[in-house]
């Protein structure tokens, strides 16, 4: 039979590592969920332009040269309309780099909760850089959710 000095010792090692467990739990720094992407470049770019001057579309314009492919994904925990402008900021910001004037969504979406590993879900774009001479440019999209100026 253990004796009252051990026993003693025992639940005392197990509530400082309990402690121990909870204060690095409770002191490790919490996961950012921003987006992350690329741009595919296409063979010959232009100089990089400022994002600012950048806007969404539905199509790519007729006569339009083509500069990259843009692919973005971002992890949460629920939607978010911060979240859709990360994603668009970070698609001008990425399409900038190659000089283009113009983004053509090809897909943008979410994916709730259950639908991917680990309960989060996922934003998810997809869109081509393009420039045309601005005259040519049709109306742009307000959103990369889709809605016309």
């Amino acid at each position: 039979m253990a004796s009252n000095s051990n026993v003693f010792r025992i639940w005392l090692g197990l509530i400082i590592g309990l402690l121990a467990v909870i204060l690095l739990i409770w002191s490790a720094p919490k996961h950012a969920n921003l987006p992350k992407g690329t741009i595919l470049p296409a063979k010959n770019t232009l100089p990089a332009t400022e994002a600012t001057h950048i806007n969404f579309y539905a199509r790519i314009p007729d006569g339009a040269r083509k500069l990259g492919t843009i692919n973005i994904e971002q992890h949460a925990l629920k939607p978010s309309q911060q979240d859709v402008q990360e994603i668009e900021a970070l698609a001008k910001k990425l399409a900038a780099t190659v000089g283009a004037n113009g983004i053509a969504v090809k897909a943008f979406y979410f994916l709730p909760p259950g639908m991917v590993p680990k309960q989060l879900a996922i934003y998810k774009f997809t869109g081509t850089a393009f420039y045309t001479p601005t005259q040519a440019l049709p109306s742009p999209l307000t959103s990369v959710r889709g809605r016309q100026s």
